[in-house]
C-alpha cells in the first residue's frame, strides 16, 4: 500500500511540474506574440538594444539607448577651430625676402560642453559639411612693380619684356595678371593726378613717350588674360625728403604750397611719407585716381595693397592726434574711440573706392589683398594695426568684390596657427556677402628658404599644389601666386614646385570643366 500510494505521489508531482512548464511556455510565447505584432503595426522594427561593435563608423551616436531616430540625425558638431588666436607679425605683405619676426601668440581656451567639460563631442558624418564647388576657378600672378620696372627700355624693349611676362602667364595656366600701376603715389599710365613713375623712366615725373597700362591692357587681352590695375593707396615714397619727388607729384604740392593745413594730407613717419587716412582730400584723391583708371584704360579689375596704417612703425596717437582731436571737438561729445575712427577712416575708402569703380564700368571688380592675420574676436593685425575692418568688408555689400589674402605660410610653420591649413580654413569659414569671393594668395617667393626655422620649402617641392588643391576643396574662387618672378625661376626646385602648381591647376580647371 505504501508503495502504490508513494507512485501515485510520484506522478502527481511530475504532472503538475509538466503542466507548470507548458503554462510558463504559454505565457512566454504570448508576450512575443504580442511585441511582436504591436511592432509590426506601428511600423517600428528597430530593436532598442545597445549598438552594436560593427556599426559603421562616424555613425550617430547616443549614449541613451531610448533616444529616437529623429533626435538622433539632428545632432550636429561645431566646426573646428585653430588653436590660438592669430596674433600677426609685424609683416610688410608682398615684399619679399622678409622674414616673419615671431609674435607671442595667446592660447584660446578650449570652448566648453554643456557638462562643463572641454573634450570634445563625438563627431557626426560627415564633420564638416561640404564646401561649395566654385563656378570656376582663378589662377592669378601679381607682378611687383620692381618686376616691371622699365628703366633704360625704349618702347619696343618695353613691348618684348611684357610679351614675354604675360606669354609665361599663359604656360602657366594663369587666368589674371595683377600689375602694380601705382605703387608710391606714381603712374604707370598718363594721370592728371600722379606723375609718372620712377620705375617707368628713371625719373619721378619723366614721361617715357609711351603708355605702360595702355599696352599691357591690349597684351593681356590679346592672349585671352584678365588684367587689374594694382595700387598702394597711401603709401607715398621710402623716404621723408620731399625734395626727391617729383613737382607734379600731390605730395609736393601739399607740403610746399605754404598752406600749413594741407601740410598735413602728407606725414612723416619712420623715415618714410604717407597719405594721411584721416583727411578727407586724401580720401578724394585716390578715389578719384582709381575712378581715372577704369575710365581711360580697359582693365578688368582694381586691387589694392594692405598697406593702410603704416605698421613698421606702429602708428602711435601721435601719427593723426591732430585729425582726431579735431574730430573729437567738433563731435559734440559723441565720437569713435582713436581705433574706430581709423577703421571708419580706412572703410571710407575702400566703400568709395567700390562706388567709383561700379559707377564707371559695372564689369570691373574690385577687391583688396589683406595679409593673413584674421580672428574672429578682432584680436588679428588688419584690425588693430592697418586699422582695416577686413570681416565687415566681407560680410557687407558696397565693400569688396573679392578678397585675396596673403597666406605666405607652409604647413609646417612653427606655429600652429600660422599653418597654411589652419588659415585656410579661418578665413573660407568667415562669413561673406553675396557675390564676394575669396582667392588666396600664395608665397612662391619662399621656395627653396628656411622659414622661421621651418626647412619645409626647402625640403619639399609639391607645397604650391597641394595648396591649389586644398584652396579649391575649401571652396575657394581661385588663388594668386606671389610674384611672377619668383614662380617662373628655373632653379630646379623652384621649377618643381611650379610643375606641381601648374599641375594642380589644370586638374581643378579640368574637373569644372
Amino acid at each position: 500500500m505504501n508503495g502504490e500510494f508513494t507512485l501515485k505521489k510520484s506522478v502527481i508531482v511530475l504532472v503538475a511540474s509538466v503542466l507548470s512548464v507548458v503554462y510558463s511556455l504559454s505565457v512566454i510565447m504570448c508576450s512575443v506574440l504580442q511585441f511582436t505584432g504591436s511592432s509590426v503595426l506601428s511600423g517600428n522594427t528597430s530593436s532598442n538594444t545597445m549598438p552594436s561593435a560593427f556599426d559603421t563608423a562616424g555613425s550617430s551616436r547616443s549614449d541613451s539607448f531610448n533616444v529616437s531616430s529623429a533626435d538622433a540625425s539632428s545632432d550636429t558638431t561645431p566646426d573646428p577651430l585653430p588653436a590660438e588666436v592669430i596674433t600677426p607679425p609685424d609683416e610688410m605683405p608682398n615684399e619679399p625676402d622678409n622674414d616673419v619676426s615671431e609674435p607671442s601668440v595667446p592660447v584660446v581656451a578650449p570652448p566648453k560642453n554643456d557638462d562643463g567639460s572641454t573634450a570634445p563631442p563625438e563627431p557626426s558624418e560627415p564633420t564638416e559639411p561640404p564646401k561649395a564647388v566654385p563656378s570656376s576657378f582663378k589662377s592669378a600672378i601679381w607682378y611687383t612693380y620692381y618686376e616691371l620696372s622699365f628703366i633704360g627700355l625704349d618702347e619696343n624693349a618695353f613691348r618684348s619684356k611684357i610679351n614675354k611676362m604675360f606669354d609665361d602667364a599663359v604656360s602657366t595656366g594663369t587666368t589674371d595678371v595683377i600689375c602694380h600701376v601705382r605703387p608710391y603715389a606714381d603712374a604707370f599710365y598718363r594721370s592728371a593726378y600722379f606723375p609718372v613713375s620712377y620705375y617707368v623712366s628713371g625719373s619721378q615725373g619723366t614721361d617715357p613717350g609711351y603708355d605702360p597700362l595702355q599696352y599691357m591692357v591690349s597684351a593681356a587681352h590679346a592672349r585671352g588674360l584678365k588684367i587689374h590695375a594694382w595700387i598702394n593707396p597711401y603709401r607715398v615714397a621710402n623716404s621723408d625728403d620731399i625734395s626727391k619727388l617729383s613737382q607734379s607729384s600731390p605730395a609736393y604740392k601739399w607740403r610746399t604750397d605754404g598752406n600749413s593745413d594741407t601740410d598735413r594730407n602728407v606725414i612723416s613717419w619712420g623715415g618714410k611719407l604717407y597719405f594721411n587716412p584721416g583727411r578727407a582730400e586724401v580720401r578724394k584723391l585716390i578715389i578719384d585716381g582709381v575712378r581715372e583708371i577704369v575710365d581711360n584704360y580697359d582693365v578688368d579689375g582694381v586691387q589694392i595693397d594692405d598697406y593702410f596704417y603704416p605698421t613698421s612703425p606702429g602708428a602711435t596717437e601721435e601719427f593723426d592726434s591732430t585729425e582726431y582731436n579735431a574730430y573729437k571737438d567738433s563731435s559734440g561729445g559723441n565720437y569713435l574711440s582713436l581705433p574706430d575712427w581709423r577703421r571708419a577712416n580706412v572703410s571710407a575708402l575702400v566703400s568709395g573706392i567700390y562706388s567709383a569703380v561700379h559707377a564707371s564700368k559695372s564689369n570691373v571688380i574690385f577687391g583688396v589683398s589683406p595679409a593673413a592675420s584674421i580672428s574672429k574676436d578682432h584680436s588679428d593685425a588688419n584690425y588693430n594695426s592697418h586699422y582695416a575692418d577686413v570681416t565687415m568688408w566681407m560680410s557687407n555689400k558696397g565693400y569688396i568684390d573679392y578678397i585675396a589674402p596673403q597666406l605666405y605660410f607652409g604647413y609646417e610653420y612653427k606655429l600652429q596657427s600660422y599653418r597654411f591649413n589652419n588659415l585656410l580654413s579661418l578665413w573660407t569659414s568667415l562669413p561673406r556677402a553675396d557675390g564676394v569671393e575669396i582667392y588666396i594668395g600664395l608665397a612662391s617667393y619662399k621656395v627653396g628658404k628656411t622659414d622661421a626655422g621651418s626647412q619645409e620649402w626647402i625640403e619639399k617641392s609639391d607645397i604650391l599644389g597641394r595648396q591649389v588643391e586644398d584652396s579649391f576643396a575649401a571652396g575657394c574662387n581661385g588663388v594668386i601666386v606671389f610674384s611672377y618672378s619668383s614662380l617662373m625661376d628655373n632653379n630646379s626646385l623652384k621649377k618643381a614646385e611650379r610643375d606641381s602648381y601648374v599641375a594642380a591647376v589644370n586638374s581643378v580647371k579640368s574637373r569644372l570643366g
